[in-house]
């Protein structure tokens, strides 16, 4: 009862919860940013960092995905945790820290890969949560469409400077 005294509902309590298990991530993103030599490799290490963080805590984790789906009133709670996600994708794609993309605004192209990046992450999320498979294989979806969105923007850049 004491807790609903601060908050209004259960939704309420888990995007708290989720805000605050993204603050940590962004500052540990912050310390030591993803890994690897291309954009595809340091996107699977960012997802594969955000996954085991949010799954550590499998009933929290199915909690979340359930209060991110349950309507209008999460939605902009929701809308909040997206947004950081957003910048630490941004942050993956260009090999700099969170705090440096904001130095310079995202492109279309950078935001429509974060977006979708998010997208098929939640999608394979739901599939963990329904037990068709584990979490090694929700970060594997992740990284084959963080290699082949990339792969794409790299084939569309090429392409506009040969017609250019």
């Amino acid at each position: 009862a004491t807790l609903y005294k601060c908050v209004n509902s259960k939704q309420d309590t888990w995007a708290a919860a989720m805000h605050r298990e993204t603050e940590a991530l962004e500052r540990r993103l912050e310390r030591r940013p993803s890994a690897g030599d291309t954009a595809g490799d340091r996107l699977a290490s960012l997802f594969a960092t955000l996954t085991r963080a949010l799954l550590r805590k499998p009933n929290y984790a199915r909690a979340v995905l359930k209060a991110m789906t349950s309507g209008e009133e999460v939605a902009s709670k929701v809308v909040a945790h997206q947004i950081k996600v957003t910048k630490l994708v941004i942050a993956a794609l260009r090999g700099v820290s969170p705090a440096a993309t904001e130095a310079q605004l995202p492109s279309e192209e950078e935001l429509t890969i974060a977006m979708l990046l998010q997208q098929i992450w939640f999608a394979a999320l739901v599939g963990w949560s329904a037990r068709l498979f584990g979490q090694a294989k929700v970060v594997e979806q992740v990284k084959t469409a963080a290699e082949l969105l990339v792969a794409g923007q790299h084939a569309l850049h090429d392409g506009r400077k040969r017609a250019g």
